[in-house]
C-alpha cells in the first residue's frame, strides 16, 4: 500500500500544478519512477565525426561566415566545434565559446524559469498574469500564465520591422509593454496558438515581481550561475560581452553585408539573449538529467497543448513538441537580426544538439534535424501526422 500512497500524493502534486488530465499525470509518474537515465542513446565517435564533416562542408556550402554547435547527451555535453568566422573583417575564428545571439531559443529559458517558480509553489500556472502585472490592461478574460507559455493568450503579436529592428533602448521591462498593452486580443485566450515574444515579456515581468530582482539578475542568479553558463545574458547593446560574434545577412546580390542593428531590450525573455554553444550545451544537458526541472514539470513542458476545441498546436510551454521520422522533439529556433539558432532535443534518445549561427538566413531547422538524423538511428515505426510541422 505504501508504493500506491507515494504515487498518489505524486498524482496530487501533478495536478495541482495545472489540472492535467490523469492520462497526463499517469505518463508523468512513470517517467518521475524510471532510473534518469534509462532510454539516453550512446553516440559514438564515428558518429561524431560524420557530424564534423556535415556542418563543415555545410557552413561553407551554405555561406554561412561562422557556426558553433555542441551535443549533449543526458547529463553531459560530449562535443563542440566551432566554424568559419565570428568576425570576417577582422578573420576571428569562432569556437564553441563564441557569443551569439539566440533569438527564439530564449524562450526555452525563460520557460524553464517560470517552470522552475512554478515547481517551487511561488506561481500557479493558472494565474491571471495581471496578478504580477497589474499594468496590462483587462482584456474580457483572464489571460493565464499557462496561456503565454503555450502561446495561447491571443495577444497580437506585429512583427514589422519597426518590432524586428527596434533601435529604442528601454532601460526597464515594463516599458516594453506600452507597444501592445492597448491592442486587441487577437483571439480569446485558449482559442488559438498565436505565436509572439510579447506573451514572454509578461513572463519575464512576471519573474521580476516574484523574484524583485530584474529579468537579467533573476536568470543569472536561477539559471545561468549555478550552471556555469557564464557567457549567457542579455544582449545589451551598450555592455562589453568577450568574444561576442558580429551578425550578417546575405542580400539579394548574394553578397554578404553587415546586419542591421536592431536593440533586442524590447524582447529580452522572448528573444532578446546572448550565449555560447558550450553553454546551451549544459542548459540542455542540466534539463534533460533533471537538475533544472523535475521529471513531471519536464513532461508538462514538453507535452503538445491543444486549443480548446481539441486542435493540436505542436507547441508546449515554451518550446515546439512535434515528431521527425517517428521521433519526438522538442525545442525552439529562430531568427533575429544578426543571428539565427537552434536547439533541438531527442525526448526519449536525451540527446540534444545546438546551433548557433551569425548569419540571419540560416537554415538552422533543416540543419538541426539532419544532425539529428546523423547521431541517432533510423526508427522504423510509422511517423505521426505532426511529421515536420505538417
Amino acid at each position: 500500500m505504501k508504493p500506491q500512497k507515494h504515487i498518489s500524493r505524486r498524482a496530487t502534486c501533478l495536478q495541482s500544478y495545472v489540472g492535467l488530465p490523469c492520462r497526463l499525470a499517469t505518463l508523468a509518474l512513470f517517467i518521475l519512477l524510471a532510473p534518469p537515465s534509462l532510454g539516453a542513446a550512446e553516440i559514438d565517435g564515428k558518429k561524431l565525426t560524420t557530424l564534423d564533416q556535415f556542418l563543415e562542408t555545410q557552413q561553407r556550402e551554405r555561406g554561412i561566415p561562422g557556426l558553433s554547435a555542441a551535443v549533449a547527451v543526458w547529463n553531459k555535453v560530449v562535443w563542440s566545434k566551432g566554424y568559419g568566422e565570428a568576425d570576417i573583417e577582422n578573420h576571428v575564428p569562432v569556437t564553441p565559446d563564441t557569443v551569439f545571439r539566440i533569438g527564439d531559443v530564449s524562450t526555452l529559458i525563460t520557460a524553464v524559469g517560470v517552470l522552475k517558480f512554478v515547481q517551487e509553489g511561488k506561481l500557479s500556472l493558472n494565474t491571471d498574469i495581471r496578478k504580477f502585472v497589474p499594468e496590462f490592461p483587462n482584456k474580457g478574460a483572464a489571460i493565464t500564465v499557462h496561456h503565454l507559455l503555450a502561446q495561447q493568450s491571443g495577444i497580437r503579436d506585429k512583427r514589422n520591422a519597426n518590432g524586428y529592428y527596434n533601435t529604442k533602448n528601454y532601460a526597464k521591462m515594463i516599458a516594453t509593454i506600452d507597444s501592445f498593452r492597448t491592442s486587441p486580443l487577437a483571439a480569446q485566450p485558449g482559442e488559438a496558438i498565436q505565436y509572439g515574444h510579447r506573451g514572454f515579456t509578461l513572463l519575464g515581468l512576471a519573474l521580476e515581481r516574484v523574484s524583485s530582482m530584474t529579468f537579467s539578475e533573476y536568470l543569472d542568479k536561477h539559471v545561468c550561475t549555478p550552471l556555469q553558463m557564464n557567457a549567457t545574458t542579455v544582449d545589451d547593446k551598450y555592455k562589453i560581452i568577450p568574444r561576442r560574434a558580429r551578425g550578417y545577412y546575405r542580400a539579394h546580390d548574394g553578397n554578404l553585408r553587415n546586419a542591421r542593428p536592431a536593440d533586442m531590450s524590447n524582447r529580452f525573455p522572448g528573444a532578446g539573449l546572448v550565449s555560447t554553444a558550450n553553454d546551451m550545451g549544459l542548459f540542455a544537458a542540466s534539463l534533460m538529467s533533471n537538475s533544472l526541472l523535475d521529471p513531471v514539470m519536464l513532461e508538462m513542458m514538453t507535452t503538445d497543448y491543444k486549443t480548446d476545441d481539441g486542435k493540436s498546436t505542436q507547441y508546449g510551454l515554451g518550446c515546439f513538441v512535434r515528431s521527425h521520422k517517428g521521433r519526438i522533439l522538442f525545442g525552439h529556433a529562430g531568427r533575429v537580426p544578426q543571428a539565427s539558432a537552434i536547439l533541438v532535443f531527442a525526448k526519449t534518445e536525451k540527446v540534444a544538439f545546438v546551433l548557433l549561427t551569425n548569419l540571419e538566413q540560416a537554415d538552422v531547422k533543416a540543419l538541426g534535424l539532419e544532425a539529428l538524423d546523423i547521431l541517432l538511428p533510423s526508427l522504423k515505426h510509422p511517423v505521426s501526422a505532426m511529421e515536420d510541422g505538417k
